[in-house]
Formats: structure tokens, sequence, C-alpha cells
């Protein structure tokens, strides 16, 4: 479960990436250039670019906000530096589960090779007396 949101912590992060390096794309358009918009992951339809001094950025649960392109860039990247804080407490998390595990695990293998041991013992404990 640990290992499922962290990958998505990362999903989410590489995003974040994506994002940034679109945003440093855009710099070098000149108002007017014919684009490809997506409206699905087989769709486009074409378009113009209007302003490469704004961009819209989801700030989450279905809101956007307008934002200039230092303004976003400041955005996505402190976004990026909270999922890195995220990605690195539940890593954390996991190698203290992953330790607690291997320490349970032989503490059951100790118990039952004591266990094995005594049964050997009260064996051959009765093999003598007979």
């Amino acid at each position: 479960m640990l290992t499922d949101s962290m990958s998505k912590l990362k999903v989410v992060q590489q995003k974040f990436s994506d994002s940034m390096e679109n945003i440093e794309k855009l710099k070098k358009i000149e108002n007017g250039t014919s684009v490809l918009i997506p409206m699905s992951s087989s769709m486009y339809v074409p378009g113009e670019i209007a302003s490469v001094t704004k961009v819209t950025v989801e700030i989450g649960a279905g809101y956007y906000a307008e934002k200039s392109i230092s303004e976003a860039n400041s955005y996505l990247q402190r976004k990026k530096e909270f999922l890195v804080v995220q990605i690195d407490k539940i890593q954390q998390l996991v190698g203290e589960k992953q330790s607690f595990i291997q320490a349970m695990a032989e503490a059951i293998n100790s118990k039952v090779q004591q266990q094995m041991h005594s049964s050997n013992v009260a064996e051959q404990m009765a093999s003598m007396k007979t």
C-alpha cells in the first residue's frame, strides 16, 4: 500500500516536471503559432497560440488559475518539492516496515528452531527411557 502511494506520487511529480519543461518550450513559441490541442489521447483539434505570457494551471479539485510563466514555474516547483518531501517520508516508512518485518521473521525462525530443538531433545529423552 505504501509503495503504491509512493508510485502514484512519483507519477504526479513527473507530470509537474513535464509541465515545467513545456513552459520552457512555450517561452520559445511566438504568438499566433499554429498548434494541435489534445482533446483525448488520440484526438486533436487545431489551435493558435494567443499568448505566451500567461498559462492556466490546475490547482486541484478541478480548479484552475491563470498565472504568468514565472508564477506557473514557481507554483510547479513548490508542488514538486512538496512531493519530494512526501516521497522521502514514505520511503522512510517503507524502510522501517521492511526492517520490522525482517526482525519479526528472524524472531519467528528463532522460535521455530528452538521448538524443533526442544522437540528433538524430548524425542531423544523418550527413546532413552524405552
